[in-house]
C-alpha cells in the first residue's frame, strides 16, 4: 500500500512520528552487503564516519523484535529487517549510511514491498532488487550497478556507471544525467526516457515508449521498442552507428547542436 510511504527522506533527521530507534554500526570489509527489508522506506546516504556502515531504524511502534537481524559468514554480511507483524502496519524508515572512502563495496539492496532512495554515494558495486515499490536515486558512482524492479518506477538523477543492468517489469525507468559506457536498460511494461545520456548500450521498451536524448555516444546503440514509438535525440557533430527497429510504432530520429 504506497499510501504507507507517502512522506520524503531529504534528510537523516529523527522522524517525527518514531517511538522506537535501533542503531547498528558494522565495519567496512571486502564483502557483499545485503540490506533485506520488506516493507519498509530505506534511505542510503554517505555519512561521517571513517570505516563503519551506520544502520538507524525508526518504528512508530516500540518492540525489540522489530530491529534487524545481523547475520556474517565468509562472503556476505545480511542485515535482514526484523519481526513483521501481519495483524497491524508498524510504520518504519531505515536509514544507511555508508563512509565517503567506501568506494570498493559491494552492496545489494532487496526491498519487498517499500521505497528505496539513495544518494551522494560512491561504491564499487550498487545492485537493486525491489519486489513491489519504487527507486529514487541521485548522484550515484559505481563500477557495477545491476536493478531489478518488479513493479514500480525508477528514477534517478546524475549517475556513473561503467557498467549498468536496469530492468524494470512493470513500470517506467526516467534518467536523467547518466553516464554509462556499457548499459543494457529495458521496460517490459512501461517506458523508458533517458534526458542527457554518454555512453552506449542497449535500450528496449516492449509496451511503453523509448525516448533517448543523447550528449555524446562512445559505444553504438541497440534500440527495440516492440509495440510502442522510439524517440532518439543525438549530437549534431558525432557521427555514430546503431541498429534500430520498432515491430509496431513510430520511429523518430533527431539531431541538435
Amino acid at each position: 500500500n504506497q499510501s504507507h510511504f507517502d512522506d520524503t527522506v531529504d534528510d537523516v533527521k529523527v522522524p517525527s512520528w518514531a517511538a522506537a530507534h535501533h542503531n547498528a554500526q558494522i565495519p567496512i570489509s571486502d564483502k557483499q552487503f545485503v540490506f533485506d527489508y520488506h516493507d519498509a522506506i530505506v534511505n542510503f546516504y554517505t555519512n561521517d564516519k571513517t570505516d563503519l556502515i551506520t544502520v538507524d531504524e525508526y518504528f512508530n511502534r516500540d518492540n525489540a523484535r522489530y530491529f534487524a537481524h545481523i547475520e556474517e559468514n565468509d562472503d556476505r554480511v545480511l542485515i535482514s529487517q526484523g519481526d513483521h507483524p501481519l495483524l497491524f502496519h508498524v510504520r518504519t524508515r531505515i536509514n544507511i549510511g555508508f563512509p565517503k572512502n567506501f568506494d570498493t563495496g559491494h552492496i545489494t539492496s532487496i526491498n519487498h514491498s517499500g521505497r528505496v532512495i539513495a544518494q551522494n554515494l560512491t561504491l564499487d558495486t550498487f545492485n537493486l532488487i525491489i519486489h513491489s515499490g519504487g527507486f529514487e536515486g541521485q548522484q550515484i558512482k559505481a563500477k557495477n550497478a545491476s536493478w531489478e524492479v518488479h513493479s514500480g518506477t525508477i528514477k534517478a538523477d546524475k549517475l556513473t556507471f561503467d557498467k549498468a543492468e536496469i530492468f524494470d517489469k512493470s513500470g517506467n525507468v526516467k534518467l536523467k544525467n547518466a553516464t554509462i559506457p556499457h548499459a543494457k536498460i529495458s521496460a517490459t511494461s512501461g517506458s523508458v526516457q533517458v534526458d542527457h545520456f554518454i555512453g552506449g548500450g542497449q535500450f528496449s521498451a516492449n509496451s511503453g515508449f523509448l525516448r533517448l536524448r543523447i550528449d555524446e555516444l562512445t559505444d553504438d546503440l541497440k534500440l527495440h521498442a516492440h509495440s510502442s514509438s522510439l524517440r532518439v535525440t543525438a549530437p549534431e557533430t558525432q557521427h555514430f552507428n546503431f541498429d534500430l527497429s520498432s515491430n509496431s510504432g513510430i520511429v523518430t530520429v533527431e539531431r541538435h547542436n
